[in-house]
């Protein structure tokens, strides 16, 4: 056990100290014993305490006495670069007022021995205040560590914010006025405690549940349900009802709920957690190198193709299949077929980004290189959809080679990388091509992209690949924050 000058210690059921915590100010080595000051915010002024520290080895045994921690405010741990000269000056000033005291060896034990200190009164008459004054001082710096900061002055403490103001029996705001004079304008009306619950009950009832009603008819229906006979009262006296104003409605609405809970609540839970939700991180934080995370889903491209027989026949559009490196954002795997989304198209897509790719480029005239497209490993890891991989053939082939994650459903933001890279290759690409139906914004009216169809399945697979080729070359910035370790690798194939 180390009893250190400013340590912090937890007193329990200690003879002669209350319950709290304690910092231990100065250690006096010639009687054996330990000057304390509890550390309890109060406004009263509290004097430093004498314990023998055999006495405080003892109840530390016992566990009567435990070493402690306690949080500074951020005020006091600023630069000194950073306070601003006007704090600077104030703290100066008091410390000029206590400085002979606190720089006095003995003095601090009498102030844990004595009842009256005669030094204080002289203090406080050289500096021309009160005795009190000096005593609050000395309790500041001896609660906040003992140094110079502890006097800086805690503005940043002050005030109430975010507390609900109690017992108001006027307005706090601007009085209204009557713009002509003619009429007395109406009083303002204080809300109180009573108000705030049956805004609280219209707000749950009307305005914090999907597809619920605005914060204009929430605030009708609340006048409707509990301020009928107020409303009712002032019509037949022709005198203005004293109800809330909408004004106040709105903003005790934020006070009573934050924006994170009318975000919540307003929405349905599936997209909340995919579009509304904080985020703490990046995915690829748990994914840092290549490999270690493989995304793979399908989509149905936007473009119809023809028969490579017959040209004026349409065949429909292709489902494209794309495997994701989530670290490096490469495409890895890639199929373009006239399979639905299913297992015997999924398996092609695998084989393609298990494989070398120099073979599968050449089948569509294209020549290419290891490092163009260098990709040919199994991943550590491979998500996807609970829709074809979910079956005893992917649990048969895939598990023994890599582990399959499943995806909640509804939930494309478990595996948003690949999902983004659809939308990368048909804003890219197929787009721009004809008989493109554009991701389904046709005007009405606008002829029919089906008869516009020229493409053949080969002519858009080898189109799709020159692109999965140049997206695998480009640069992206924002890969080197995320992971150090790809900055290296961002010039090959990020």
């Amino acid at each position: 056990m180390e009893i250190e000058i400013n340590s912090i210690w937890e007193f329990r059921d200690v003879e002669g100290f209350k319950d709290g915590i304690y910092r231990v100010l100065r250690i006096e080595d010639n009687i054996s014993a330990l000057i304390v000051f509890n550390l309890e915010h109060t406004t009263k002024i509290v004097r430093p305490a004498l314990l023998q520290i055999e006495h405080f080895r003892v109840r530390f045994k016992k566990k009567k006495i435990q070493k402690t921690i306690y949080e500074l405010s951020p005020y006091l741990l600023h630069d000194e670069e950073i306070i601003p000269v006007k704090y600077k000056s104030l703290r100066e000033e008091r410390y000029k007022k206590i400085k002979e005291l606190v720089q006095d060896p003995d003095l601090l034990f009498d102030f844990s021995t004595k009842r009256k200190i005669p030094e204080v009164s002289i203090q406080a008459i050289k500096c021309g205040t009160d005795n009190k004054t000096i005593y609050r001082l000395l309790n500041l710096y001896w609660r906040l560590g003992q140094t110079k900061n502890s006097l800086l002055p805690a503005y940043s403490l002050s005030g109430g914010k975010g507390k609900i103001r109690e017992a108001v029996n006027n307005s706090l705001g601007t009085k209204p006025v009557s713009r002509t004079g003619q009429f007395c304008s109406h009083q303002s009306y204080i809300v109180k405690e009573k108000d705030r619950e049956l805004f609280e009950k219209a707000l749950k009832k009307y305005y914090l549940k999907p597809n619920g009603l605005n914060l204009k008819e929430t605030y009708k229906n609340l006048l409707r349900q509990s301020y009928q006979f107020e409303i009712l009262d002032a019509y037949y006296l022709d005198t203005i009802p004293g109800v809330p104003s909408y004004r106040q409605f709105i903003n005790w609405s934020k006070k009573i709920f934050d924006q994170h809970e009318i975000v919540k609540f307003r929405t349905s839970e599936t997209d909340y957690l995919r579009n509304k939700r904080a985020v703490e991180a990046s995915i690829t934080d748990r994914t840092p190198l290549p490999g270690s995370c493989f995304e793979i889903d399908a989509t149905v491209a936007d473009v119809h193709i023809v028969s490579e027989l017959r040209r004026n026949h349409v065949i429909g559009r292709p489902t494209i299949y794309s495997i994701i490196d989530r670290a490096s954002r490469m495409i890895v795997g890639f199929h373009v077929s006239l399979y639905h989304a299913s297992w015997k198209a999924a398996r092609q897509a695998l084989v393609n980004a298990f494989s070398s790719k120099i073979e599968y480029c050449q089948q569509f005239g294209i020549e290419i290189s290891e490092d163009d497209w260098p990709c040919s490993h199994l991943p550590q890891r491979l998500i996807c959809d609970n829709g074809e991989m979910i079956g005893l053939k992917p649990q048969e082939l895939i598990v023994p080679l890599t582990e399959l994650q499943i995806a909640p459903p509804y939930r494309p933001d478990c595996k948003s990388l690949v999902e983004r890279r659809f939308g990368y290759l048909n804003d890219k690409s197929l787009h721009r091509l004809l008989g493109s139906s554009r991701g389904g914004k046709i005007i009405r009216g606008s002829p029919d992209p089906r008869k516009s169809a020229i493409y053949t399945l080969r002519e858009i697979t080898t189109l799709l690949i020159r692109d999965v080729i140049e997206h695998n070359k480009e640069i992206f910035d924002d890969l080197p924050p995320v992971s150090g370790l790809l900055s290296p690798l961002n010039n090959h194939y990020v």
